[in-house]
């Protein structure tokens, strides 16, 4: 997945976030504003450049050692792993020297490794059935849905989605649950009142 891509899901996990500012039930006290970035590849004129900035400010994105961004490069899973625990920590508490994980392919020398392992015993994510995490892999969207969920607290209502799946927004070629990510995507792609526990979250409309 390019950078230019991740842009707009950039924008996206920005507004789910600074929604969940203003959720009194989540805690939060916070209030975020937009920011000028300063990346030397990002213009002033570009449609993204406010939430680039945003992201900058708050060191959730920090760019390479050259001053640029570099919109049209890849994005790996370790990498947006990264940004979500970042963006976590300016409302948690996050401590995330005290876990480790066993993926066969990730040593703690491996530079996105805490985060990794905070994201994972916190539930936001998982491995590969072979034991690997593919730090190194590009993310795809669905992995961006799934993590962006977990990290906001939004849980699927299973049983509403499939009893009302005919007046939801749907994707053609997203045709049914047997994509391991559906119900992630379709909490993500229809807006909806719901009433939420620690367990669940169960739709109302």
């Amino acid at each position: 997945m390019k950078r230019s891509t991740l842009v707009k899901l950039l924008c996206v996990l920005v507004a789910v976030f600074t929604l969940a500012t203003v959720a009194s039930a989540a805690g939060f006290t916070k209030t975020l504003t937009y920011a000028d970035g300063t990346f030397s590849d990002v213009k002033s004129n570009d449609w993204c450049y406010k939430y680039i900035g945003y992201l900058e400010k708050y060191d959730i994105i920090k760019g390479y050692s050259d001053g640029t961004f570099r919109p049209d490069d890849t994005v790996t899973r370790a990498e947006f792993v990264t940004m979500a625990v970042r963006y976590y920590a300016l409302f948690n508490e996050v401590k995330k020297s005290d876990y480790t994980v066993n993926y066969t392919d990730l040593t703690k020398s491996y530079w996105a490794y805490s985060d990794i392992a905070y994201a994972k015993h916190i539930g936001w994510l998982n491995g590969y059935a072979d034991g690997t995490f593919k730090g190194d892999n590009n993310i795809t969207r669905a992995e961006v849905v799934t993590v962006t969920n977990h990290a906001t607290e939004r849980t699927p209502d299973e049983d509403y989605i499939n009893k009302n799946v005919s007046t939801l927004n749907k994707f053609t070629d997203l045709k049914n649950n047997s994509h391991w990510a559906y119900y992630d995507i379709m909490e993500a792609a229809n807006t909806h009142l719901g009433v939420a526990n620690k367990d669940a979250e169960n739709w109302v409309k």
